[in-house]
């Protein structure tokens, strides 16, 4: 999908929710499944198939929550490339274009659509949220750690209460120690 991306010629492939959710799977869902293969592979569970297809689901969500942060964080790097990953459908009911974004990616109504996303990281991320429970006891502290630190730059753009950020948003060391702190104890 980002090889369709081509800002003079006016296309730009994120035209409905369902496009940025499939954009989401292909890129961070498929990654997540990958690892949870390896880690069934390398820690010899024995999964029963329903028990399978639903923790591999999970996964996939968790990816999909993760990449929606990642949009949410680089708006102006994705800006830079010419790309914009908000729905064609979102930024319309804002008054905006695609165009309009990469010309100016820290407008400030992309705030709102930057919100709409982080919320829907969120859901994502508690829907898929249990299934940590089910996995083995050795990789869930760091996967807790991984998708926490993750979740918590999404609240940190949220507190910044700017429409985006000119470079990647990195938390300080302090906050992410507390994250870490709170997802193994």
């Amino acid at each position: 999908m980002d090889l369709e991306f081509d800002s003079k010629a006016g296309t730009f492939p994120i035209a409905t929710e369902n496009d940025l959710e499939l954009y989401a799977f292909r890129v961070a869902s498929t990654v997540a499944a990958s690892v949870l293969n390896l880690i069934f592979y390398h820690h010899q569970e024995d999964i029963k198939n329903d028990d399978y297809v639903r923790l591999i689901a999970a996964a996939e969500r968790m990816g999909q929550a993760l990449q929606y942060v990642n949009i949410a964080r680089d708006i102006v790097q994705d800006a830079q490339y010419q790309r914009v990953y908000f729905p064609t459908s979102w930024l319309n009911e804002e008054g905006l274009t695609p165009s309009m974004v990469v010309e100016n990616p820290t407008h400030p109504r992309l705030a709102v659509l930057r919100d709409r996303l982080l919320d829907k990281a969120e859901t994502c991320a508690k829907d898929s949220q249990e299934a940590i429970d089910e996995l083995p006891s050795k990789i869930r502290g760091p996967l807790r750690v991984t998708i926490l630190s993750y979740m918590e730059i999404g609240k940190a753009l949220r507190e910044l209460q700017v429409s985006a950020c000119d470079s990647k948003l990195k938390l300080p060391w302090w906050r992410l120690f507390k994250v870490a702190w709170a997802a193994t104890y």
